[in-house]
């Protein structure tokens, strides 16, 4: 709170929501992990009016650790318009460090409003199949769970689009309880072993692990190839909402 208050003055800002954000607000952090805080801000209400261009990104690295890392009021508005999954996150994070209460919980009324599955499901069906290359491209004996888990996390949430329609839990243990029942025995132990190894630093996969899951993991990502085509888009056109809720709250005129 100390940092984010520095960061306000020194940048002439309000923070209107600070979260956590990766493996803290996953619950699949380990003692080395570092914190991932991420902030939508406002402007004062001159610099939206000038001629000229205002940053619309703050990025703070604070040491070795801490991480600041925020997005302009318009920004935001405009990303959540498209239904942005990364700023869907901040905004379900479990693990919040300010909150402007009226104004974020119509934020979370207006992401309701505008959701896309589809969006967000191609979102994390790239991020899945973009981690299991990576995991791929890693030496056999040194394939971590960590490496493992970044490509469970998105296909999950997958899973869930496909299965609810709705936004996904940002913790992990809450995606991967709704699917280990549907999963064979096999596999079930095997994903329960690399969550309960996250404290050690997740550890190293086994030889076994590698190839039941990879077999698994490819026929999940080949099943959510097909699968984005049916789930819905955008309920519609949302600017006129979204230039409301904008002025309103850069003019102070919020209810």
């Amino acid at each position: 709170m100390d940092l984010l208050l520095q960061m306000e003055q020194e940048e002439q800002v309000c923070v209107l929501y600070a979260c956590e954000a990766g493996s803290r607000a996953w619950g699949l952090d380990t003692e080395d992990s570092d914190y991932d805080v991420r902030f939508i801000y406002q402007r004062p209400l001159e610099q939206y009016l000038t001629l000229f261009e205002q940053k619309e990104v703050i990025v703070h690295p604070v040491g070795a650790r801490i991480d600041l890392h925020g997005w302009d009021l318009k920004k935001a508005l405009q990303l959540l318009g498209k239904s942005n999954p990364t700023l869907l996150e901040w905004l379900h994070s479990p693990v919040v460090y300010k909150e402007e209460s009226h104004a974020v919980q119509q934020l979370r009324n207006i992401a309701l409003d505008s959701f896309s599955p589809k969006a967000c499901f191609y979102h994390y069906y790239r991020m899945a199949k973009r981690n299991y290359e990576a995991y791929c491209r890693e030496e056999q004996h040194e394939r971590r769970w960590k490496t493992l888990l970044a490509v469970w996390k998105p296909l999950l949430a997958c899973g869930w689009l496909e299965r609810h329609g709705t936004f996904p839990p940002v913790g992990f243990k809450a995606l991967a309880e709704e699917v280990l029942a549907s999963m064979p025995s096999l596999l079930q132990s095997v994903l329960e072993l690399g969550i309960r190894s996250k404290p050690s630093g997740y550890g190293y996969a086994s030889m076994q692990a590698v190839g039941e899951m990879a077999v698994y993991i490819e026929g999940r990502l080949a099943h959510a190839e097909v699968a984005a085509e049916s789930l819905p888009g955008v309920r519609g056109d949302m600017k006129e909402m979204l230039e409301q809720f904008f002025k309103e709250l850069v003019l102070g005129k919020m209810k």
